[in-house]
């Protein structure tokens, strides 16, 4: 019995060991195993700063670009070229071009990210008859690219609430119109003019405002309300970013881990509209991840925001890898020129 006893603890505690072993060497693999550029050469992608406040922003970018493309174990590293420019050396791996690729299309990107409420079709009704009236008058589009959206005020005193136009992505755009007409009252069209009309999503619990760019190309818009003071949530709420599968309908789900003050904030703003999904869909109210001024994906709150929250994006998988990126890089504090990036290999040192 006393043999039987020892070598039952000593198994104990030899698996204890391997455990434990094993889960410090998985949290240190991306260090101990991430390529080096000096070993096995790779890439610098050099981009060029056009405008900076002072020398900590331009150090401060260098951060923000490394936590946009150095992925679990790539071995990206950012650093000063100069006092103007910025190198992302990317080492030879097994993702190589693909970063290379991303920084080239991402790396001047501002990566302001925030999160607003979408207007609700019902309980907004006053401010999207303000919103049609000035859409069906107005002669071009509610917001350009890279500009802040016009603000309309709906209600008095203490119901007043502001909202602002912003462009919906293609891919949220189309999962909103997914089924057209078959879902009977959803979808339903007002008409402004031969370039342009109203339509409600498929759910009819949104109003989205759509341009006709011609060539069969068109360009949705919605209404997000203005985040009260103090209840405003940025990119600043989020810890990480894993992106997991795209399915048959070209959707990936985003697993985003918020900090604990973001999550508590993000409750805060979106507490009062959880509506579960035994109600009436039209009831539902969304939250918007907006990146960069444009409406990237759309969450409905059925359920209230936790901590580590999935989020359903309407891209494909390349897109979807671009999207987390910009998310978990946070807002550049300088501008880049977004026509100056330049590669040139790297030659591993011998």
């Amino acid at each position: 019995m006393l043999k039987r006893a020892i070598a039952v603890l000593v198994a104990l505690v030899v698996g204890t060991v391997v455990i434990t072993a094993g889960v410090l060497l998985y949290k240190m693999s991306p260090d101990l195993f991430r390529p080096d550029v000096n070993k096995v050469g790779g890439t610098e992608v050099v981009l060029e700063v056009a405008h900076a406040d002072n020398d900590d922003d331009v150090e401060r970018a260098c951060l923000v670009l490394k936590k946009r493309f150095d992925e679990r174990g790539s071995g990206v590293e950012v650093r000063r070229d100069g006092a103007r420019h910025l190198a992302v050396v990317v080492p030879n791996g097994r993702r190589h071009d693909a970063i290379v690729s991303q920084a080239n299309r991402l790396g001047a990107k501002p990566g302001r990210v925030e999160f607003r409420m979408v207007a609700n079709q019902t309980e907004d009704a006053d401010a999207m008859a303000l919103a049609q009236g000035r859409f069906f008058d107005m002669k071009g589009v509610p917001v350009k690219p890279g500009e802040v959206g016009d603000e309309i005020v709906a209600g008095v005193g203490l119901a007043k609430r502001r909202f602002r136009w912003f462009p919906l992505s293609e891919g949220q755009a189309r999962d909103w119109t997914r089924y057209g007409s078959a879902r009977g009252a959803g979808g339903a069209v007002v008409r402004g003019g031969a370039d342009r009309w109203v339509k409600s999503s498929d759910w009819s619990h949104v109003t989205m405002f759509v341009v006709d760019r011609g060539g069969g190309s068109e360009a949705y818009f919605v209404l997000c309300r203005e985040p009260e003071e103090g209840v405003r949530v940025g990119g600043e709420a989020i810890e990480r970013v894993r992106v997991g599968a795209v399915d048959h309908v070209r959707e990936s789900m985003l697993e985003v881990t918020f900090t604990e003050e973001g999550a508590a904030a993000l409750r805060m703003m979106t507490g009062p509209y959880v509506i579960p999904h035994s109600s009436r869909a039209e009831e539902y109210h969304s939250l918007a991840c907006i990146v960069d001024g444009e409406v990237v994906f759309a969450h409905d709150l059925a359920t209230s925001i936790q901590r580590r929250q999935s989020f359903s994006a309407h891209v494909g998988p390349s897109d979807a890898d671009d999207l987390a990126a910009m998310l978990r890089g946070g807002e550049l504090p300088v501008k880049i020129n977004p026509a100056s990036s330049k590669e040139a290999i790297v030659a591993p040192r011998r």
